[in-house]
């Protein structure tokens, strides 16, 4: 699924592409200013503010190709686009991306990462390398809204998902540790070293408490850690979403007999 970049994103992507620096062997290594060497690293410290719940790997694959559209158009090693096969001239760029050339063109490194650090997750440099590996692995299949109607009319909102966020799901398997919350199972005593480092990291609250207000998520009280299965039956039905105590209680009375 395509995804249509706004101006932050464009404007991110013009960042990277013109300060991007000179590694080992001819490599360009992301801007110094992120403090990594990983471009997927470096991609995915945008995704919190600007990955609209699309998967991480959609979004880092827009994002290097916003990059990769700047490069012929800045003054850098890299040749990036053209419009030809003789590589005479770069593809033109698209009106929202000619914006942001025209008007960044001859201000400051400084005044740039200014604004672009507004969107900037530092935190992703210090997110395990199996965290991201798991989220780039995961394919798109969107977040789907559930409307339930409670007493009263009103309707609540929940997203059927499971976080993306680097940073969130870092620090929500930090907390929370790799074992599932309502039963106990482990990927790594399942799976051994295959399964190890992971688990599935759930929303626990309804979009409709935000009351139209963003807030920042929580992983201490607002995520929890799940296998697949319970992951699953929390949301088996499309108008009621478990707690995960409302889960342990079918679970233990199956035990139970």
């Amino acid at each position: 699924m395509s995804m249509r970049r706004s101006t932050e994103m464009w404007l991110v992507g013009y960042f990277l592409s013109k300060y991007g620096t000179h590694a080992k062997q001819g490599a360009i290594a992301p801007p110094p200013q992120l403090q990594v060497q990983e471009w997927n690293r470096a991609y995915a410290m945008f995704y919190r503010r600007l990955g609209e719940g699309r998967a991480l790997s959609s979004f880092a694959n827009s994002l290097k190709n916003a990059r990769d559209t700047f490069d012929g158009h800045v003054t850098f090693s890299r040749v990036g686009w053209r419009r030809d096969t003789a590589g005479r001239a770069p593809v033109e760029l698209p009106n929202a991306a000619a914006q942001v050339h025209r008007s960044w063109e001859h201000r400051s490194e400084h005044e740039l990462w200014e604004v672009v650090s507004r969107y900037c997750d530092a935190g992703v440099a210090v997110v395990s390398k199996e965290t991201l590996s798991d989220l780039f692995a995961e394919i798109e299949s969107g977040s789907r809204e559930i409307k339930v109607r409670t007493e009263g009319g009103q309707r609540a909102v929940i997203m059927r998902r499971i976080e993306r966020d680097p940073s969130l799901r870092h620090a929500a398997l930090r907390i929370h540790g790799y074992r599932c919350q309502v039963c106990g199972f482990s990927f790594e005593e399942a799976y051994g070293k295959w399964g190890r480092g992971f688990a599935v990291v759930h929303h626990l609250r309804m979009l409709s408490e935000n009351a139209g207000v963003k807030r920042e998520t929580n992983p201490n009280t607002d995520l929890a850690v799940l296998c697949a299965n319970c992951h699953c039956m929390v949301h088996r039905r499309r108008s009621v979403v478990l707690t995960l105590a409302e889960l342990s209680v079918k679970l233990a009375k199956r035990s139970s007999g």
